[in-house]
């Protein structure tokens, strides 16, 4: 064998172990000829064709077998050797550094495999799989548009104004999801947030970016913009999503938005409080809906789980966050006996797109057995795609604990003794390494398991024993008889306080979420910022009126809703893609 030909086999060996070559790499059907170094003037299926008939030939000429059937010994032949070698080992050494084949193919081995792999790199560079989180560069823009659009159309000639619309209100969604504290603009540092939501890439460049093109519509040097409005972001992605000039994505954005008034230069991101008031919250849900003008419907369809992560419009509905604004963006909506939004397609989740996460439902108290709890909560879960697992045990809820994302806990009244310990031992855990608590209690004593898990995690309790059976509204979560404007009550106007009620004692690390009739805190929540003490524990919510999961109080307003929209806010998906953190924590 020539020392050239060896060379070439070695090439073609150790391709074949690299990681670019050990997965199948799919060649575009578009025949463009690419350049390269050298004399490469050819298509990567030319020189895989090359490639594919050197290494058969390298084969049959370059591996005699010896009479005992071994393959010889490769030798490196000196110089003077080289120049008295034979005329096929002559030929062989020329054929090596120099071949023919048909079209513009005239190319060494060497630059054929050089090439293929300068192909190989930038499709591999292209979605960097990390944590678990799909990032997708410039070439996987179609994947993000499909999750956006909730549609297989793969060509942008395909996709309808109706599914430009579609995409626009998603965007506005995630737009909602990162301006929390709904001042109606965010800085770089939430664009970061909204890029990793879409399942893009994040890079400090992908944000100069934005701000650049921001700057250059608004007619201001970059440094000038320190933060960008609902309408630019949108505009710049559709722009980048659907590859249109920026004349048809600014005159589709201006149409969506035609009821919403921006300024060309709006105050720079402050670090207010993150509980928003009423009318900032009003205003930004109220922009972010008038651009949705497809039909309520369109949302419905159900989105299929992902094994990756996507993009959070895989999970979460285009109406996420809004509510009363929902029916004034939508005339024709059609509403429930309790004024609020009729239809799954105004939750928080999408229907059928949580078959990958597992509900573990303790219920302790007799009353709320397993045929109550699966005809009630158990069934709108599960439409959801949710796993439900259920138990009445404390030892089997402990023991199942750690392959769950979300918990119930629905208390009694029964003292744990020695149990007690191991109960709360095995909650933190869970707690810490992200799984989201729902935390049940009722009027006084109903309350003894929760209390066990609030005082250790939270520092408060649950007392008392107040007269419910009202209807909240939607306002200031702070005032009796109102709620606030947040994930959990998405879609919902008005809100079942409960029957009888108990209330927590400390609410220094408690949101308020509503408050009674009776002016205590009927739901308060946890989250991160605000309760939570790291990023990297599960969400809290904690209700004091289990028995509005009772046959006779389950249709009562928003209650169906609010229940399901509070196991997939407790997912934390939205914070754990805006940070690249893995999906699910539990165990395989």
């Amino acid at each position: 064998m020539s020392s050239s030909a060896g060379k070439r086999k070695a090439v073609v060996e150790k391709k074949s172990e690299s990681p670019a070559a050990a997965s199948p790499k799919t060649v575009s059907p578009k025949v463009g000829s690419k350049k390269r170094t050298g004399t490469m003037a050819a298509t990567v299926e030319e020189a895989k064709k090359f490639l594919g008939d050197d290494e058969s030939s390298s084969e049959e000429e370059d591996t005699p077998k010896s009479k005992k059937g071994k393959t010889p010994e490769k030798k490196t032949a000196s110089p003077k050797t080289a120049a008295k070698a034979s005329p096929k080992a002559k030929k062989d050494d020329d054929k090596a550094k120099k071949m023919k084949r048909a079209g513009t193919m005239d190319v060494t081995v060497a630059e054929a495999k050089g090439f293929l792999d300068d192909d190989d790199e930038k499709k591999v560079k292209s979605r960097d799989i990390k944590d678990g989180h799909a990032t997708r560069g410039k070439a996987h823009a179609k994947e993000v548009l499909t999750d956006l659009l909730d549609t297989s159309k793969a060509k942008p000639e395909d996709i309808t104004d109706d599914d430009r619309q579609k995409a626009a209100s998603r965007l506005r969604m995630v737009f909602r999801l990162i301006d929390r504290d709904r001042s109606g603009v965010v800085d770089r540092e939430e664009i970061g947030a909204a890029l990793r939501s879409l399942g893009m890439k994040f890079t400090q460049a992908k944000i100069t970016k934005v701000f650049k093109a921001v700057a250059a519509e608004r007619g201001v040097a970059e440094k000038k913009v320190e933060s960008i409005t609902a309408d630019e972001f949108v505009k710049y992605m559709m722009v980048k999503l659907h590859g249109e000039k920026k004349k048809k994505a600014a005159a589709s954005s201006s149409s969506s938005s035609s009821t919403t008034t921006t300024s060309s230069s709006p105050a720079p991101k402050t670090t207010s409080a993150p509980a928003p008031s009423p009318s900032a919250a009003s205003s930004s849900s109220s922009s972010s809906s008038s651009s949705s003008s497809s039909s309520s419907s369109s949302s419905s369809a159900p989105a299929p789980a992902l094994a990756r992560a996507g993009s959070i419009a895989s999970f979460y509905t285009e109406f996420a966050g809004m509510h009363d604004e929902i029916a004034s963006a939508h005339p024709a909506t059609a509403l429930d006996a309790h004024a609020n939004p009729a239809g799954p397609e105004f939750d928080l989740g999408l229907e059928g797109a949580f078959n990958q996460f597992t509900i573990l439902v303790g219920s302790f108290q007799p009353h709320l057995a397993k045929p109550l709890f699966d005809r009630n909560p158990g069934e709108q879960l599960r439409n959801k795609g949710f796993n439900i697992v259920y138990t009445n045990t404390l030892s089997e809820f402990i023991t199942l604990l750690p392959k769950a994302d979300v918990a119930w806990i629905v208390s009694f009244m029964n003292d744990r003794g020695s149990e007690t310990a191991k109960f709360v031992q095995a909650v933190r855990t869970f707690h810490e390494r992200g799984g989201g608590l729902f935390i049940w209690g009722d009027n006084s004593p109903l309350f003894v398991e929760a209390n066990l898990v609030l005082r250790d995690l939270l520092g408060t309790h649950l007392e008392g024993d107040t007269p419910g059976g009202k209807e909240l509204k939607v306002g200031e979560s702070n005032v009796s008889g109102q709620f606030g404007r947040h994930l959990i009550t998405s879609g919902i106007v008005n809100l079942h306080e409960g029957i009888t009620i108990c209330y927590p004692t400390n609410t220094d690390r408690l949101y308020t979420l509503g408050t009674s009739s009776n002016n205590h805190p009927c739901v308060s929540y946890a989250d991160y910022g605000q309760g939570l003490t790291s990023n990297d524990v599960g969400r809290i919510v904690v209700d004091c009126g289990y028995t509005k999961m009772y046959d006779e109080y389950w249709k009562t307003a928003g209650t169906r809703r609010y229940v399901v929209n509070a196991c997939v806010w407790l997912l934390g998906l939205d914070h754990k893609m805006a940070h690249g953190r893995p999906l699910s924590t539990k165990e395989a």
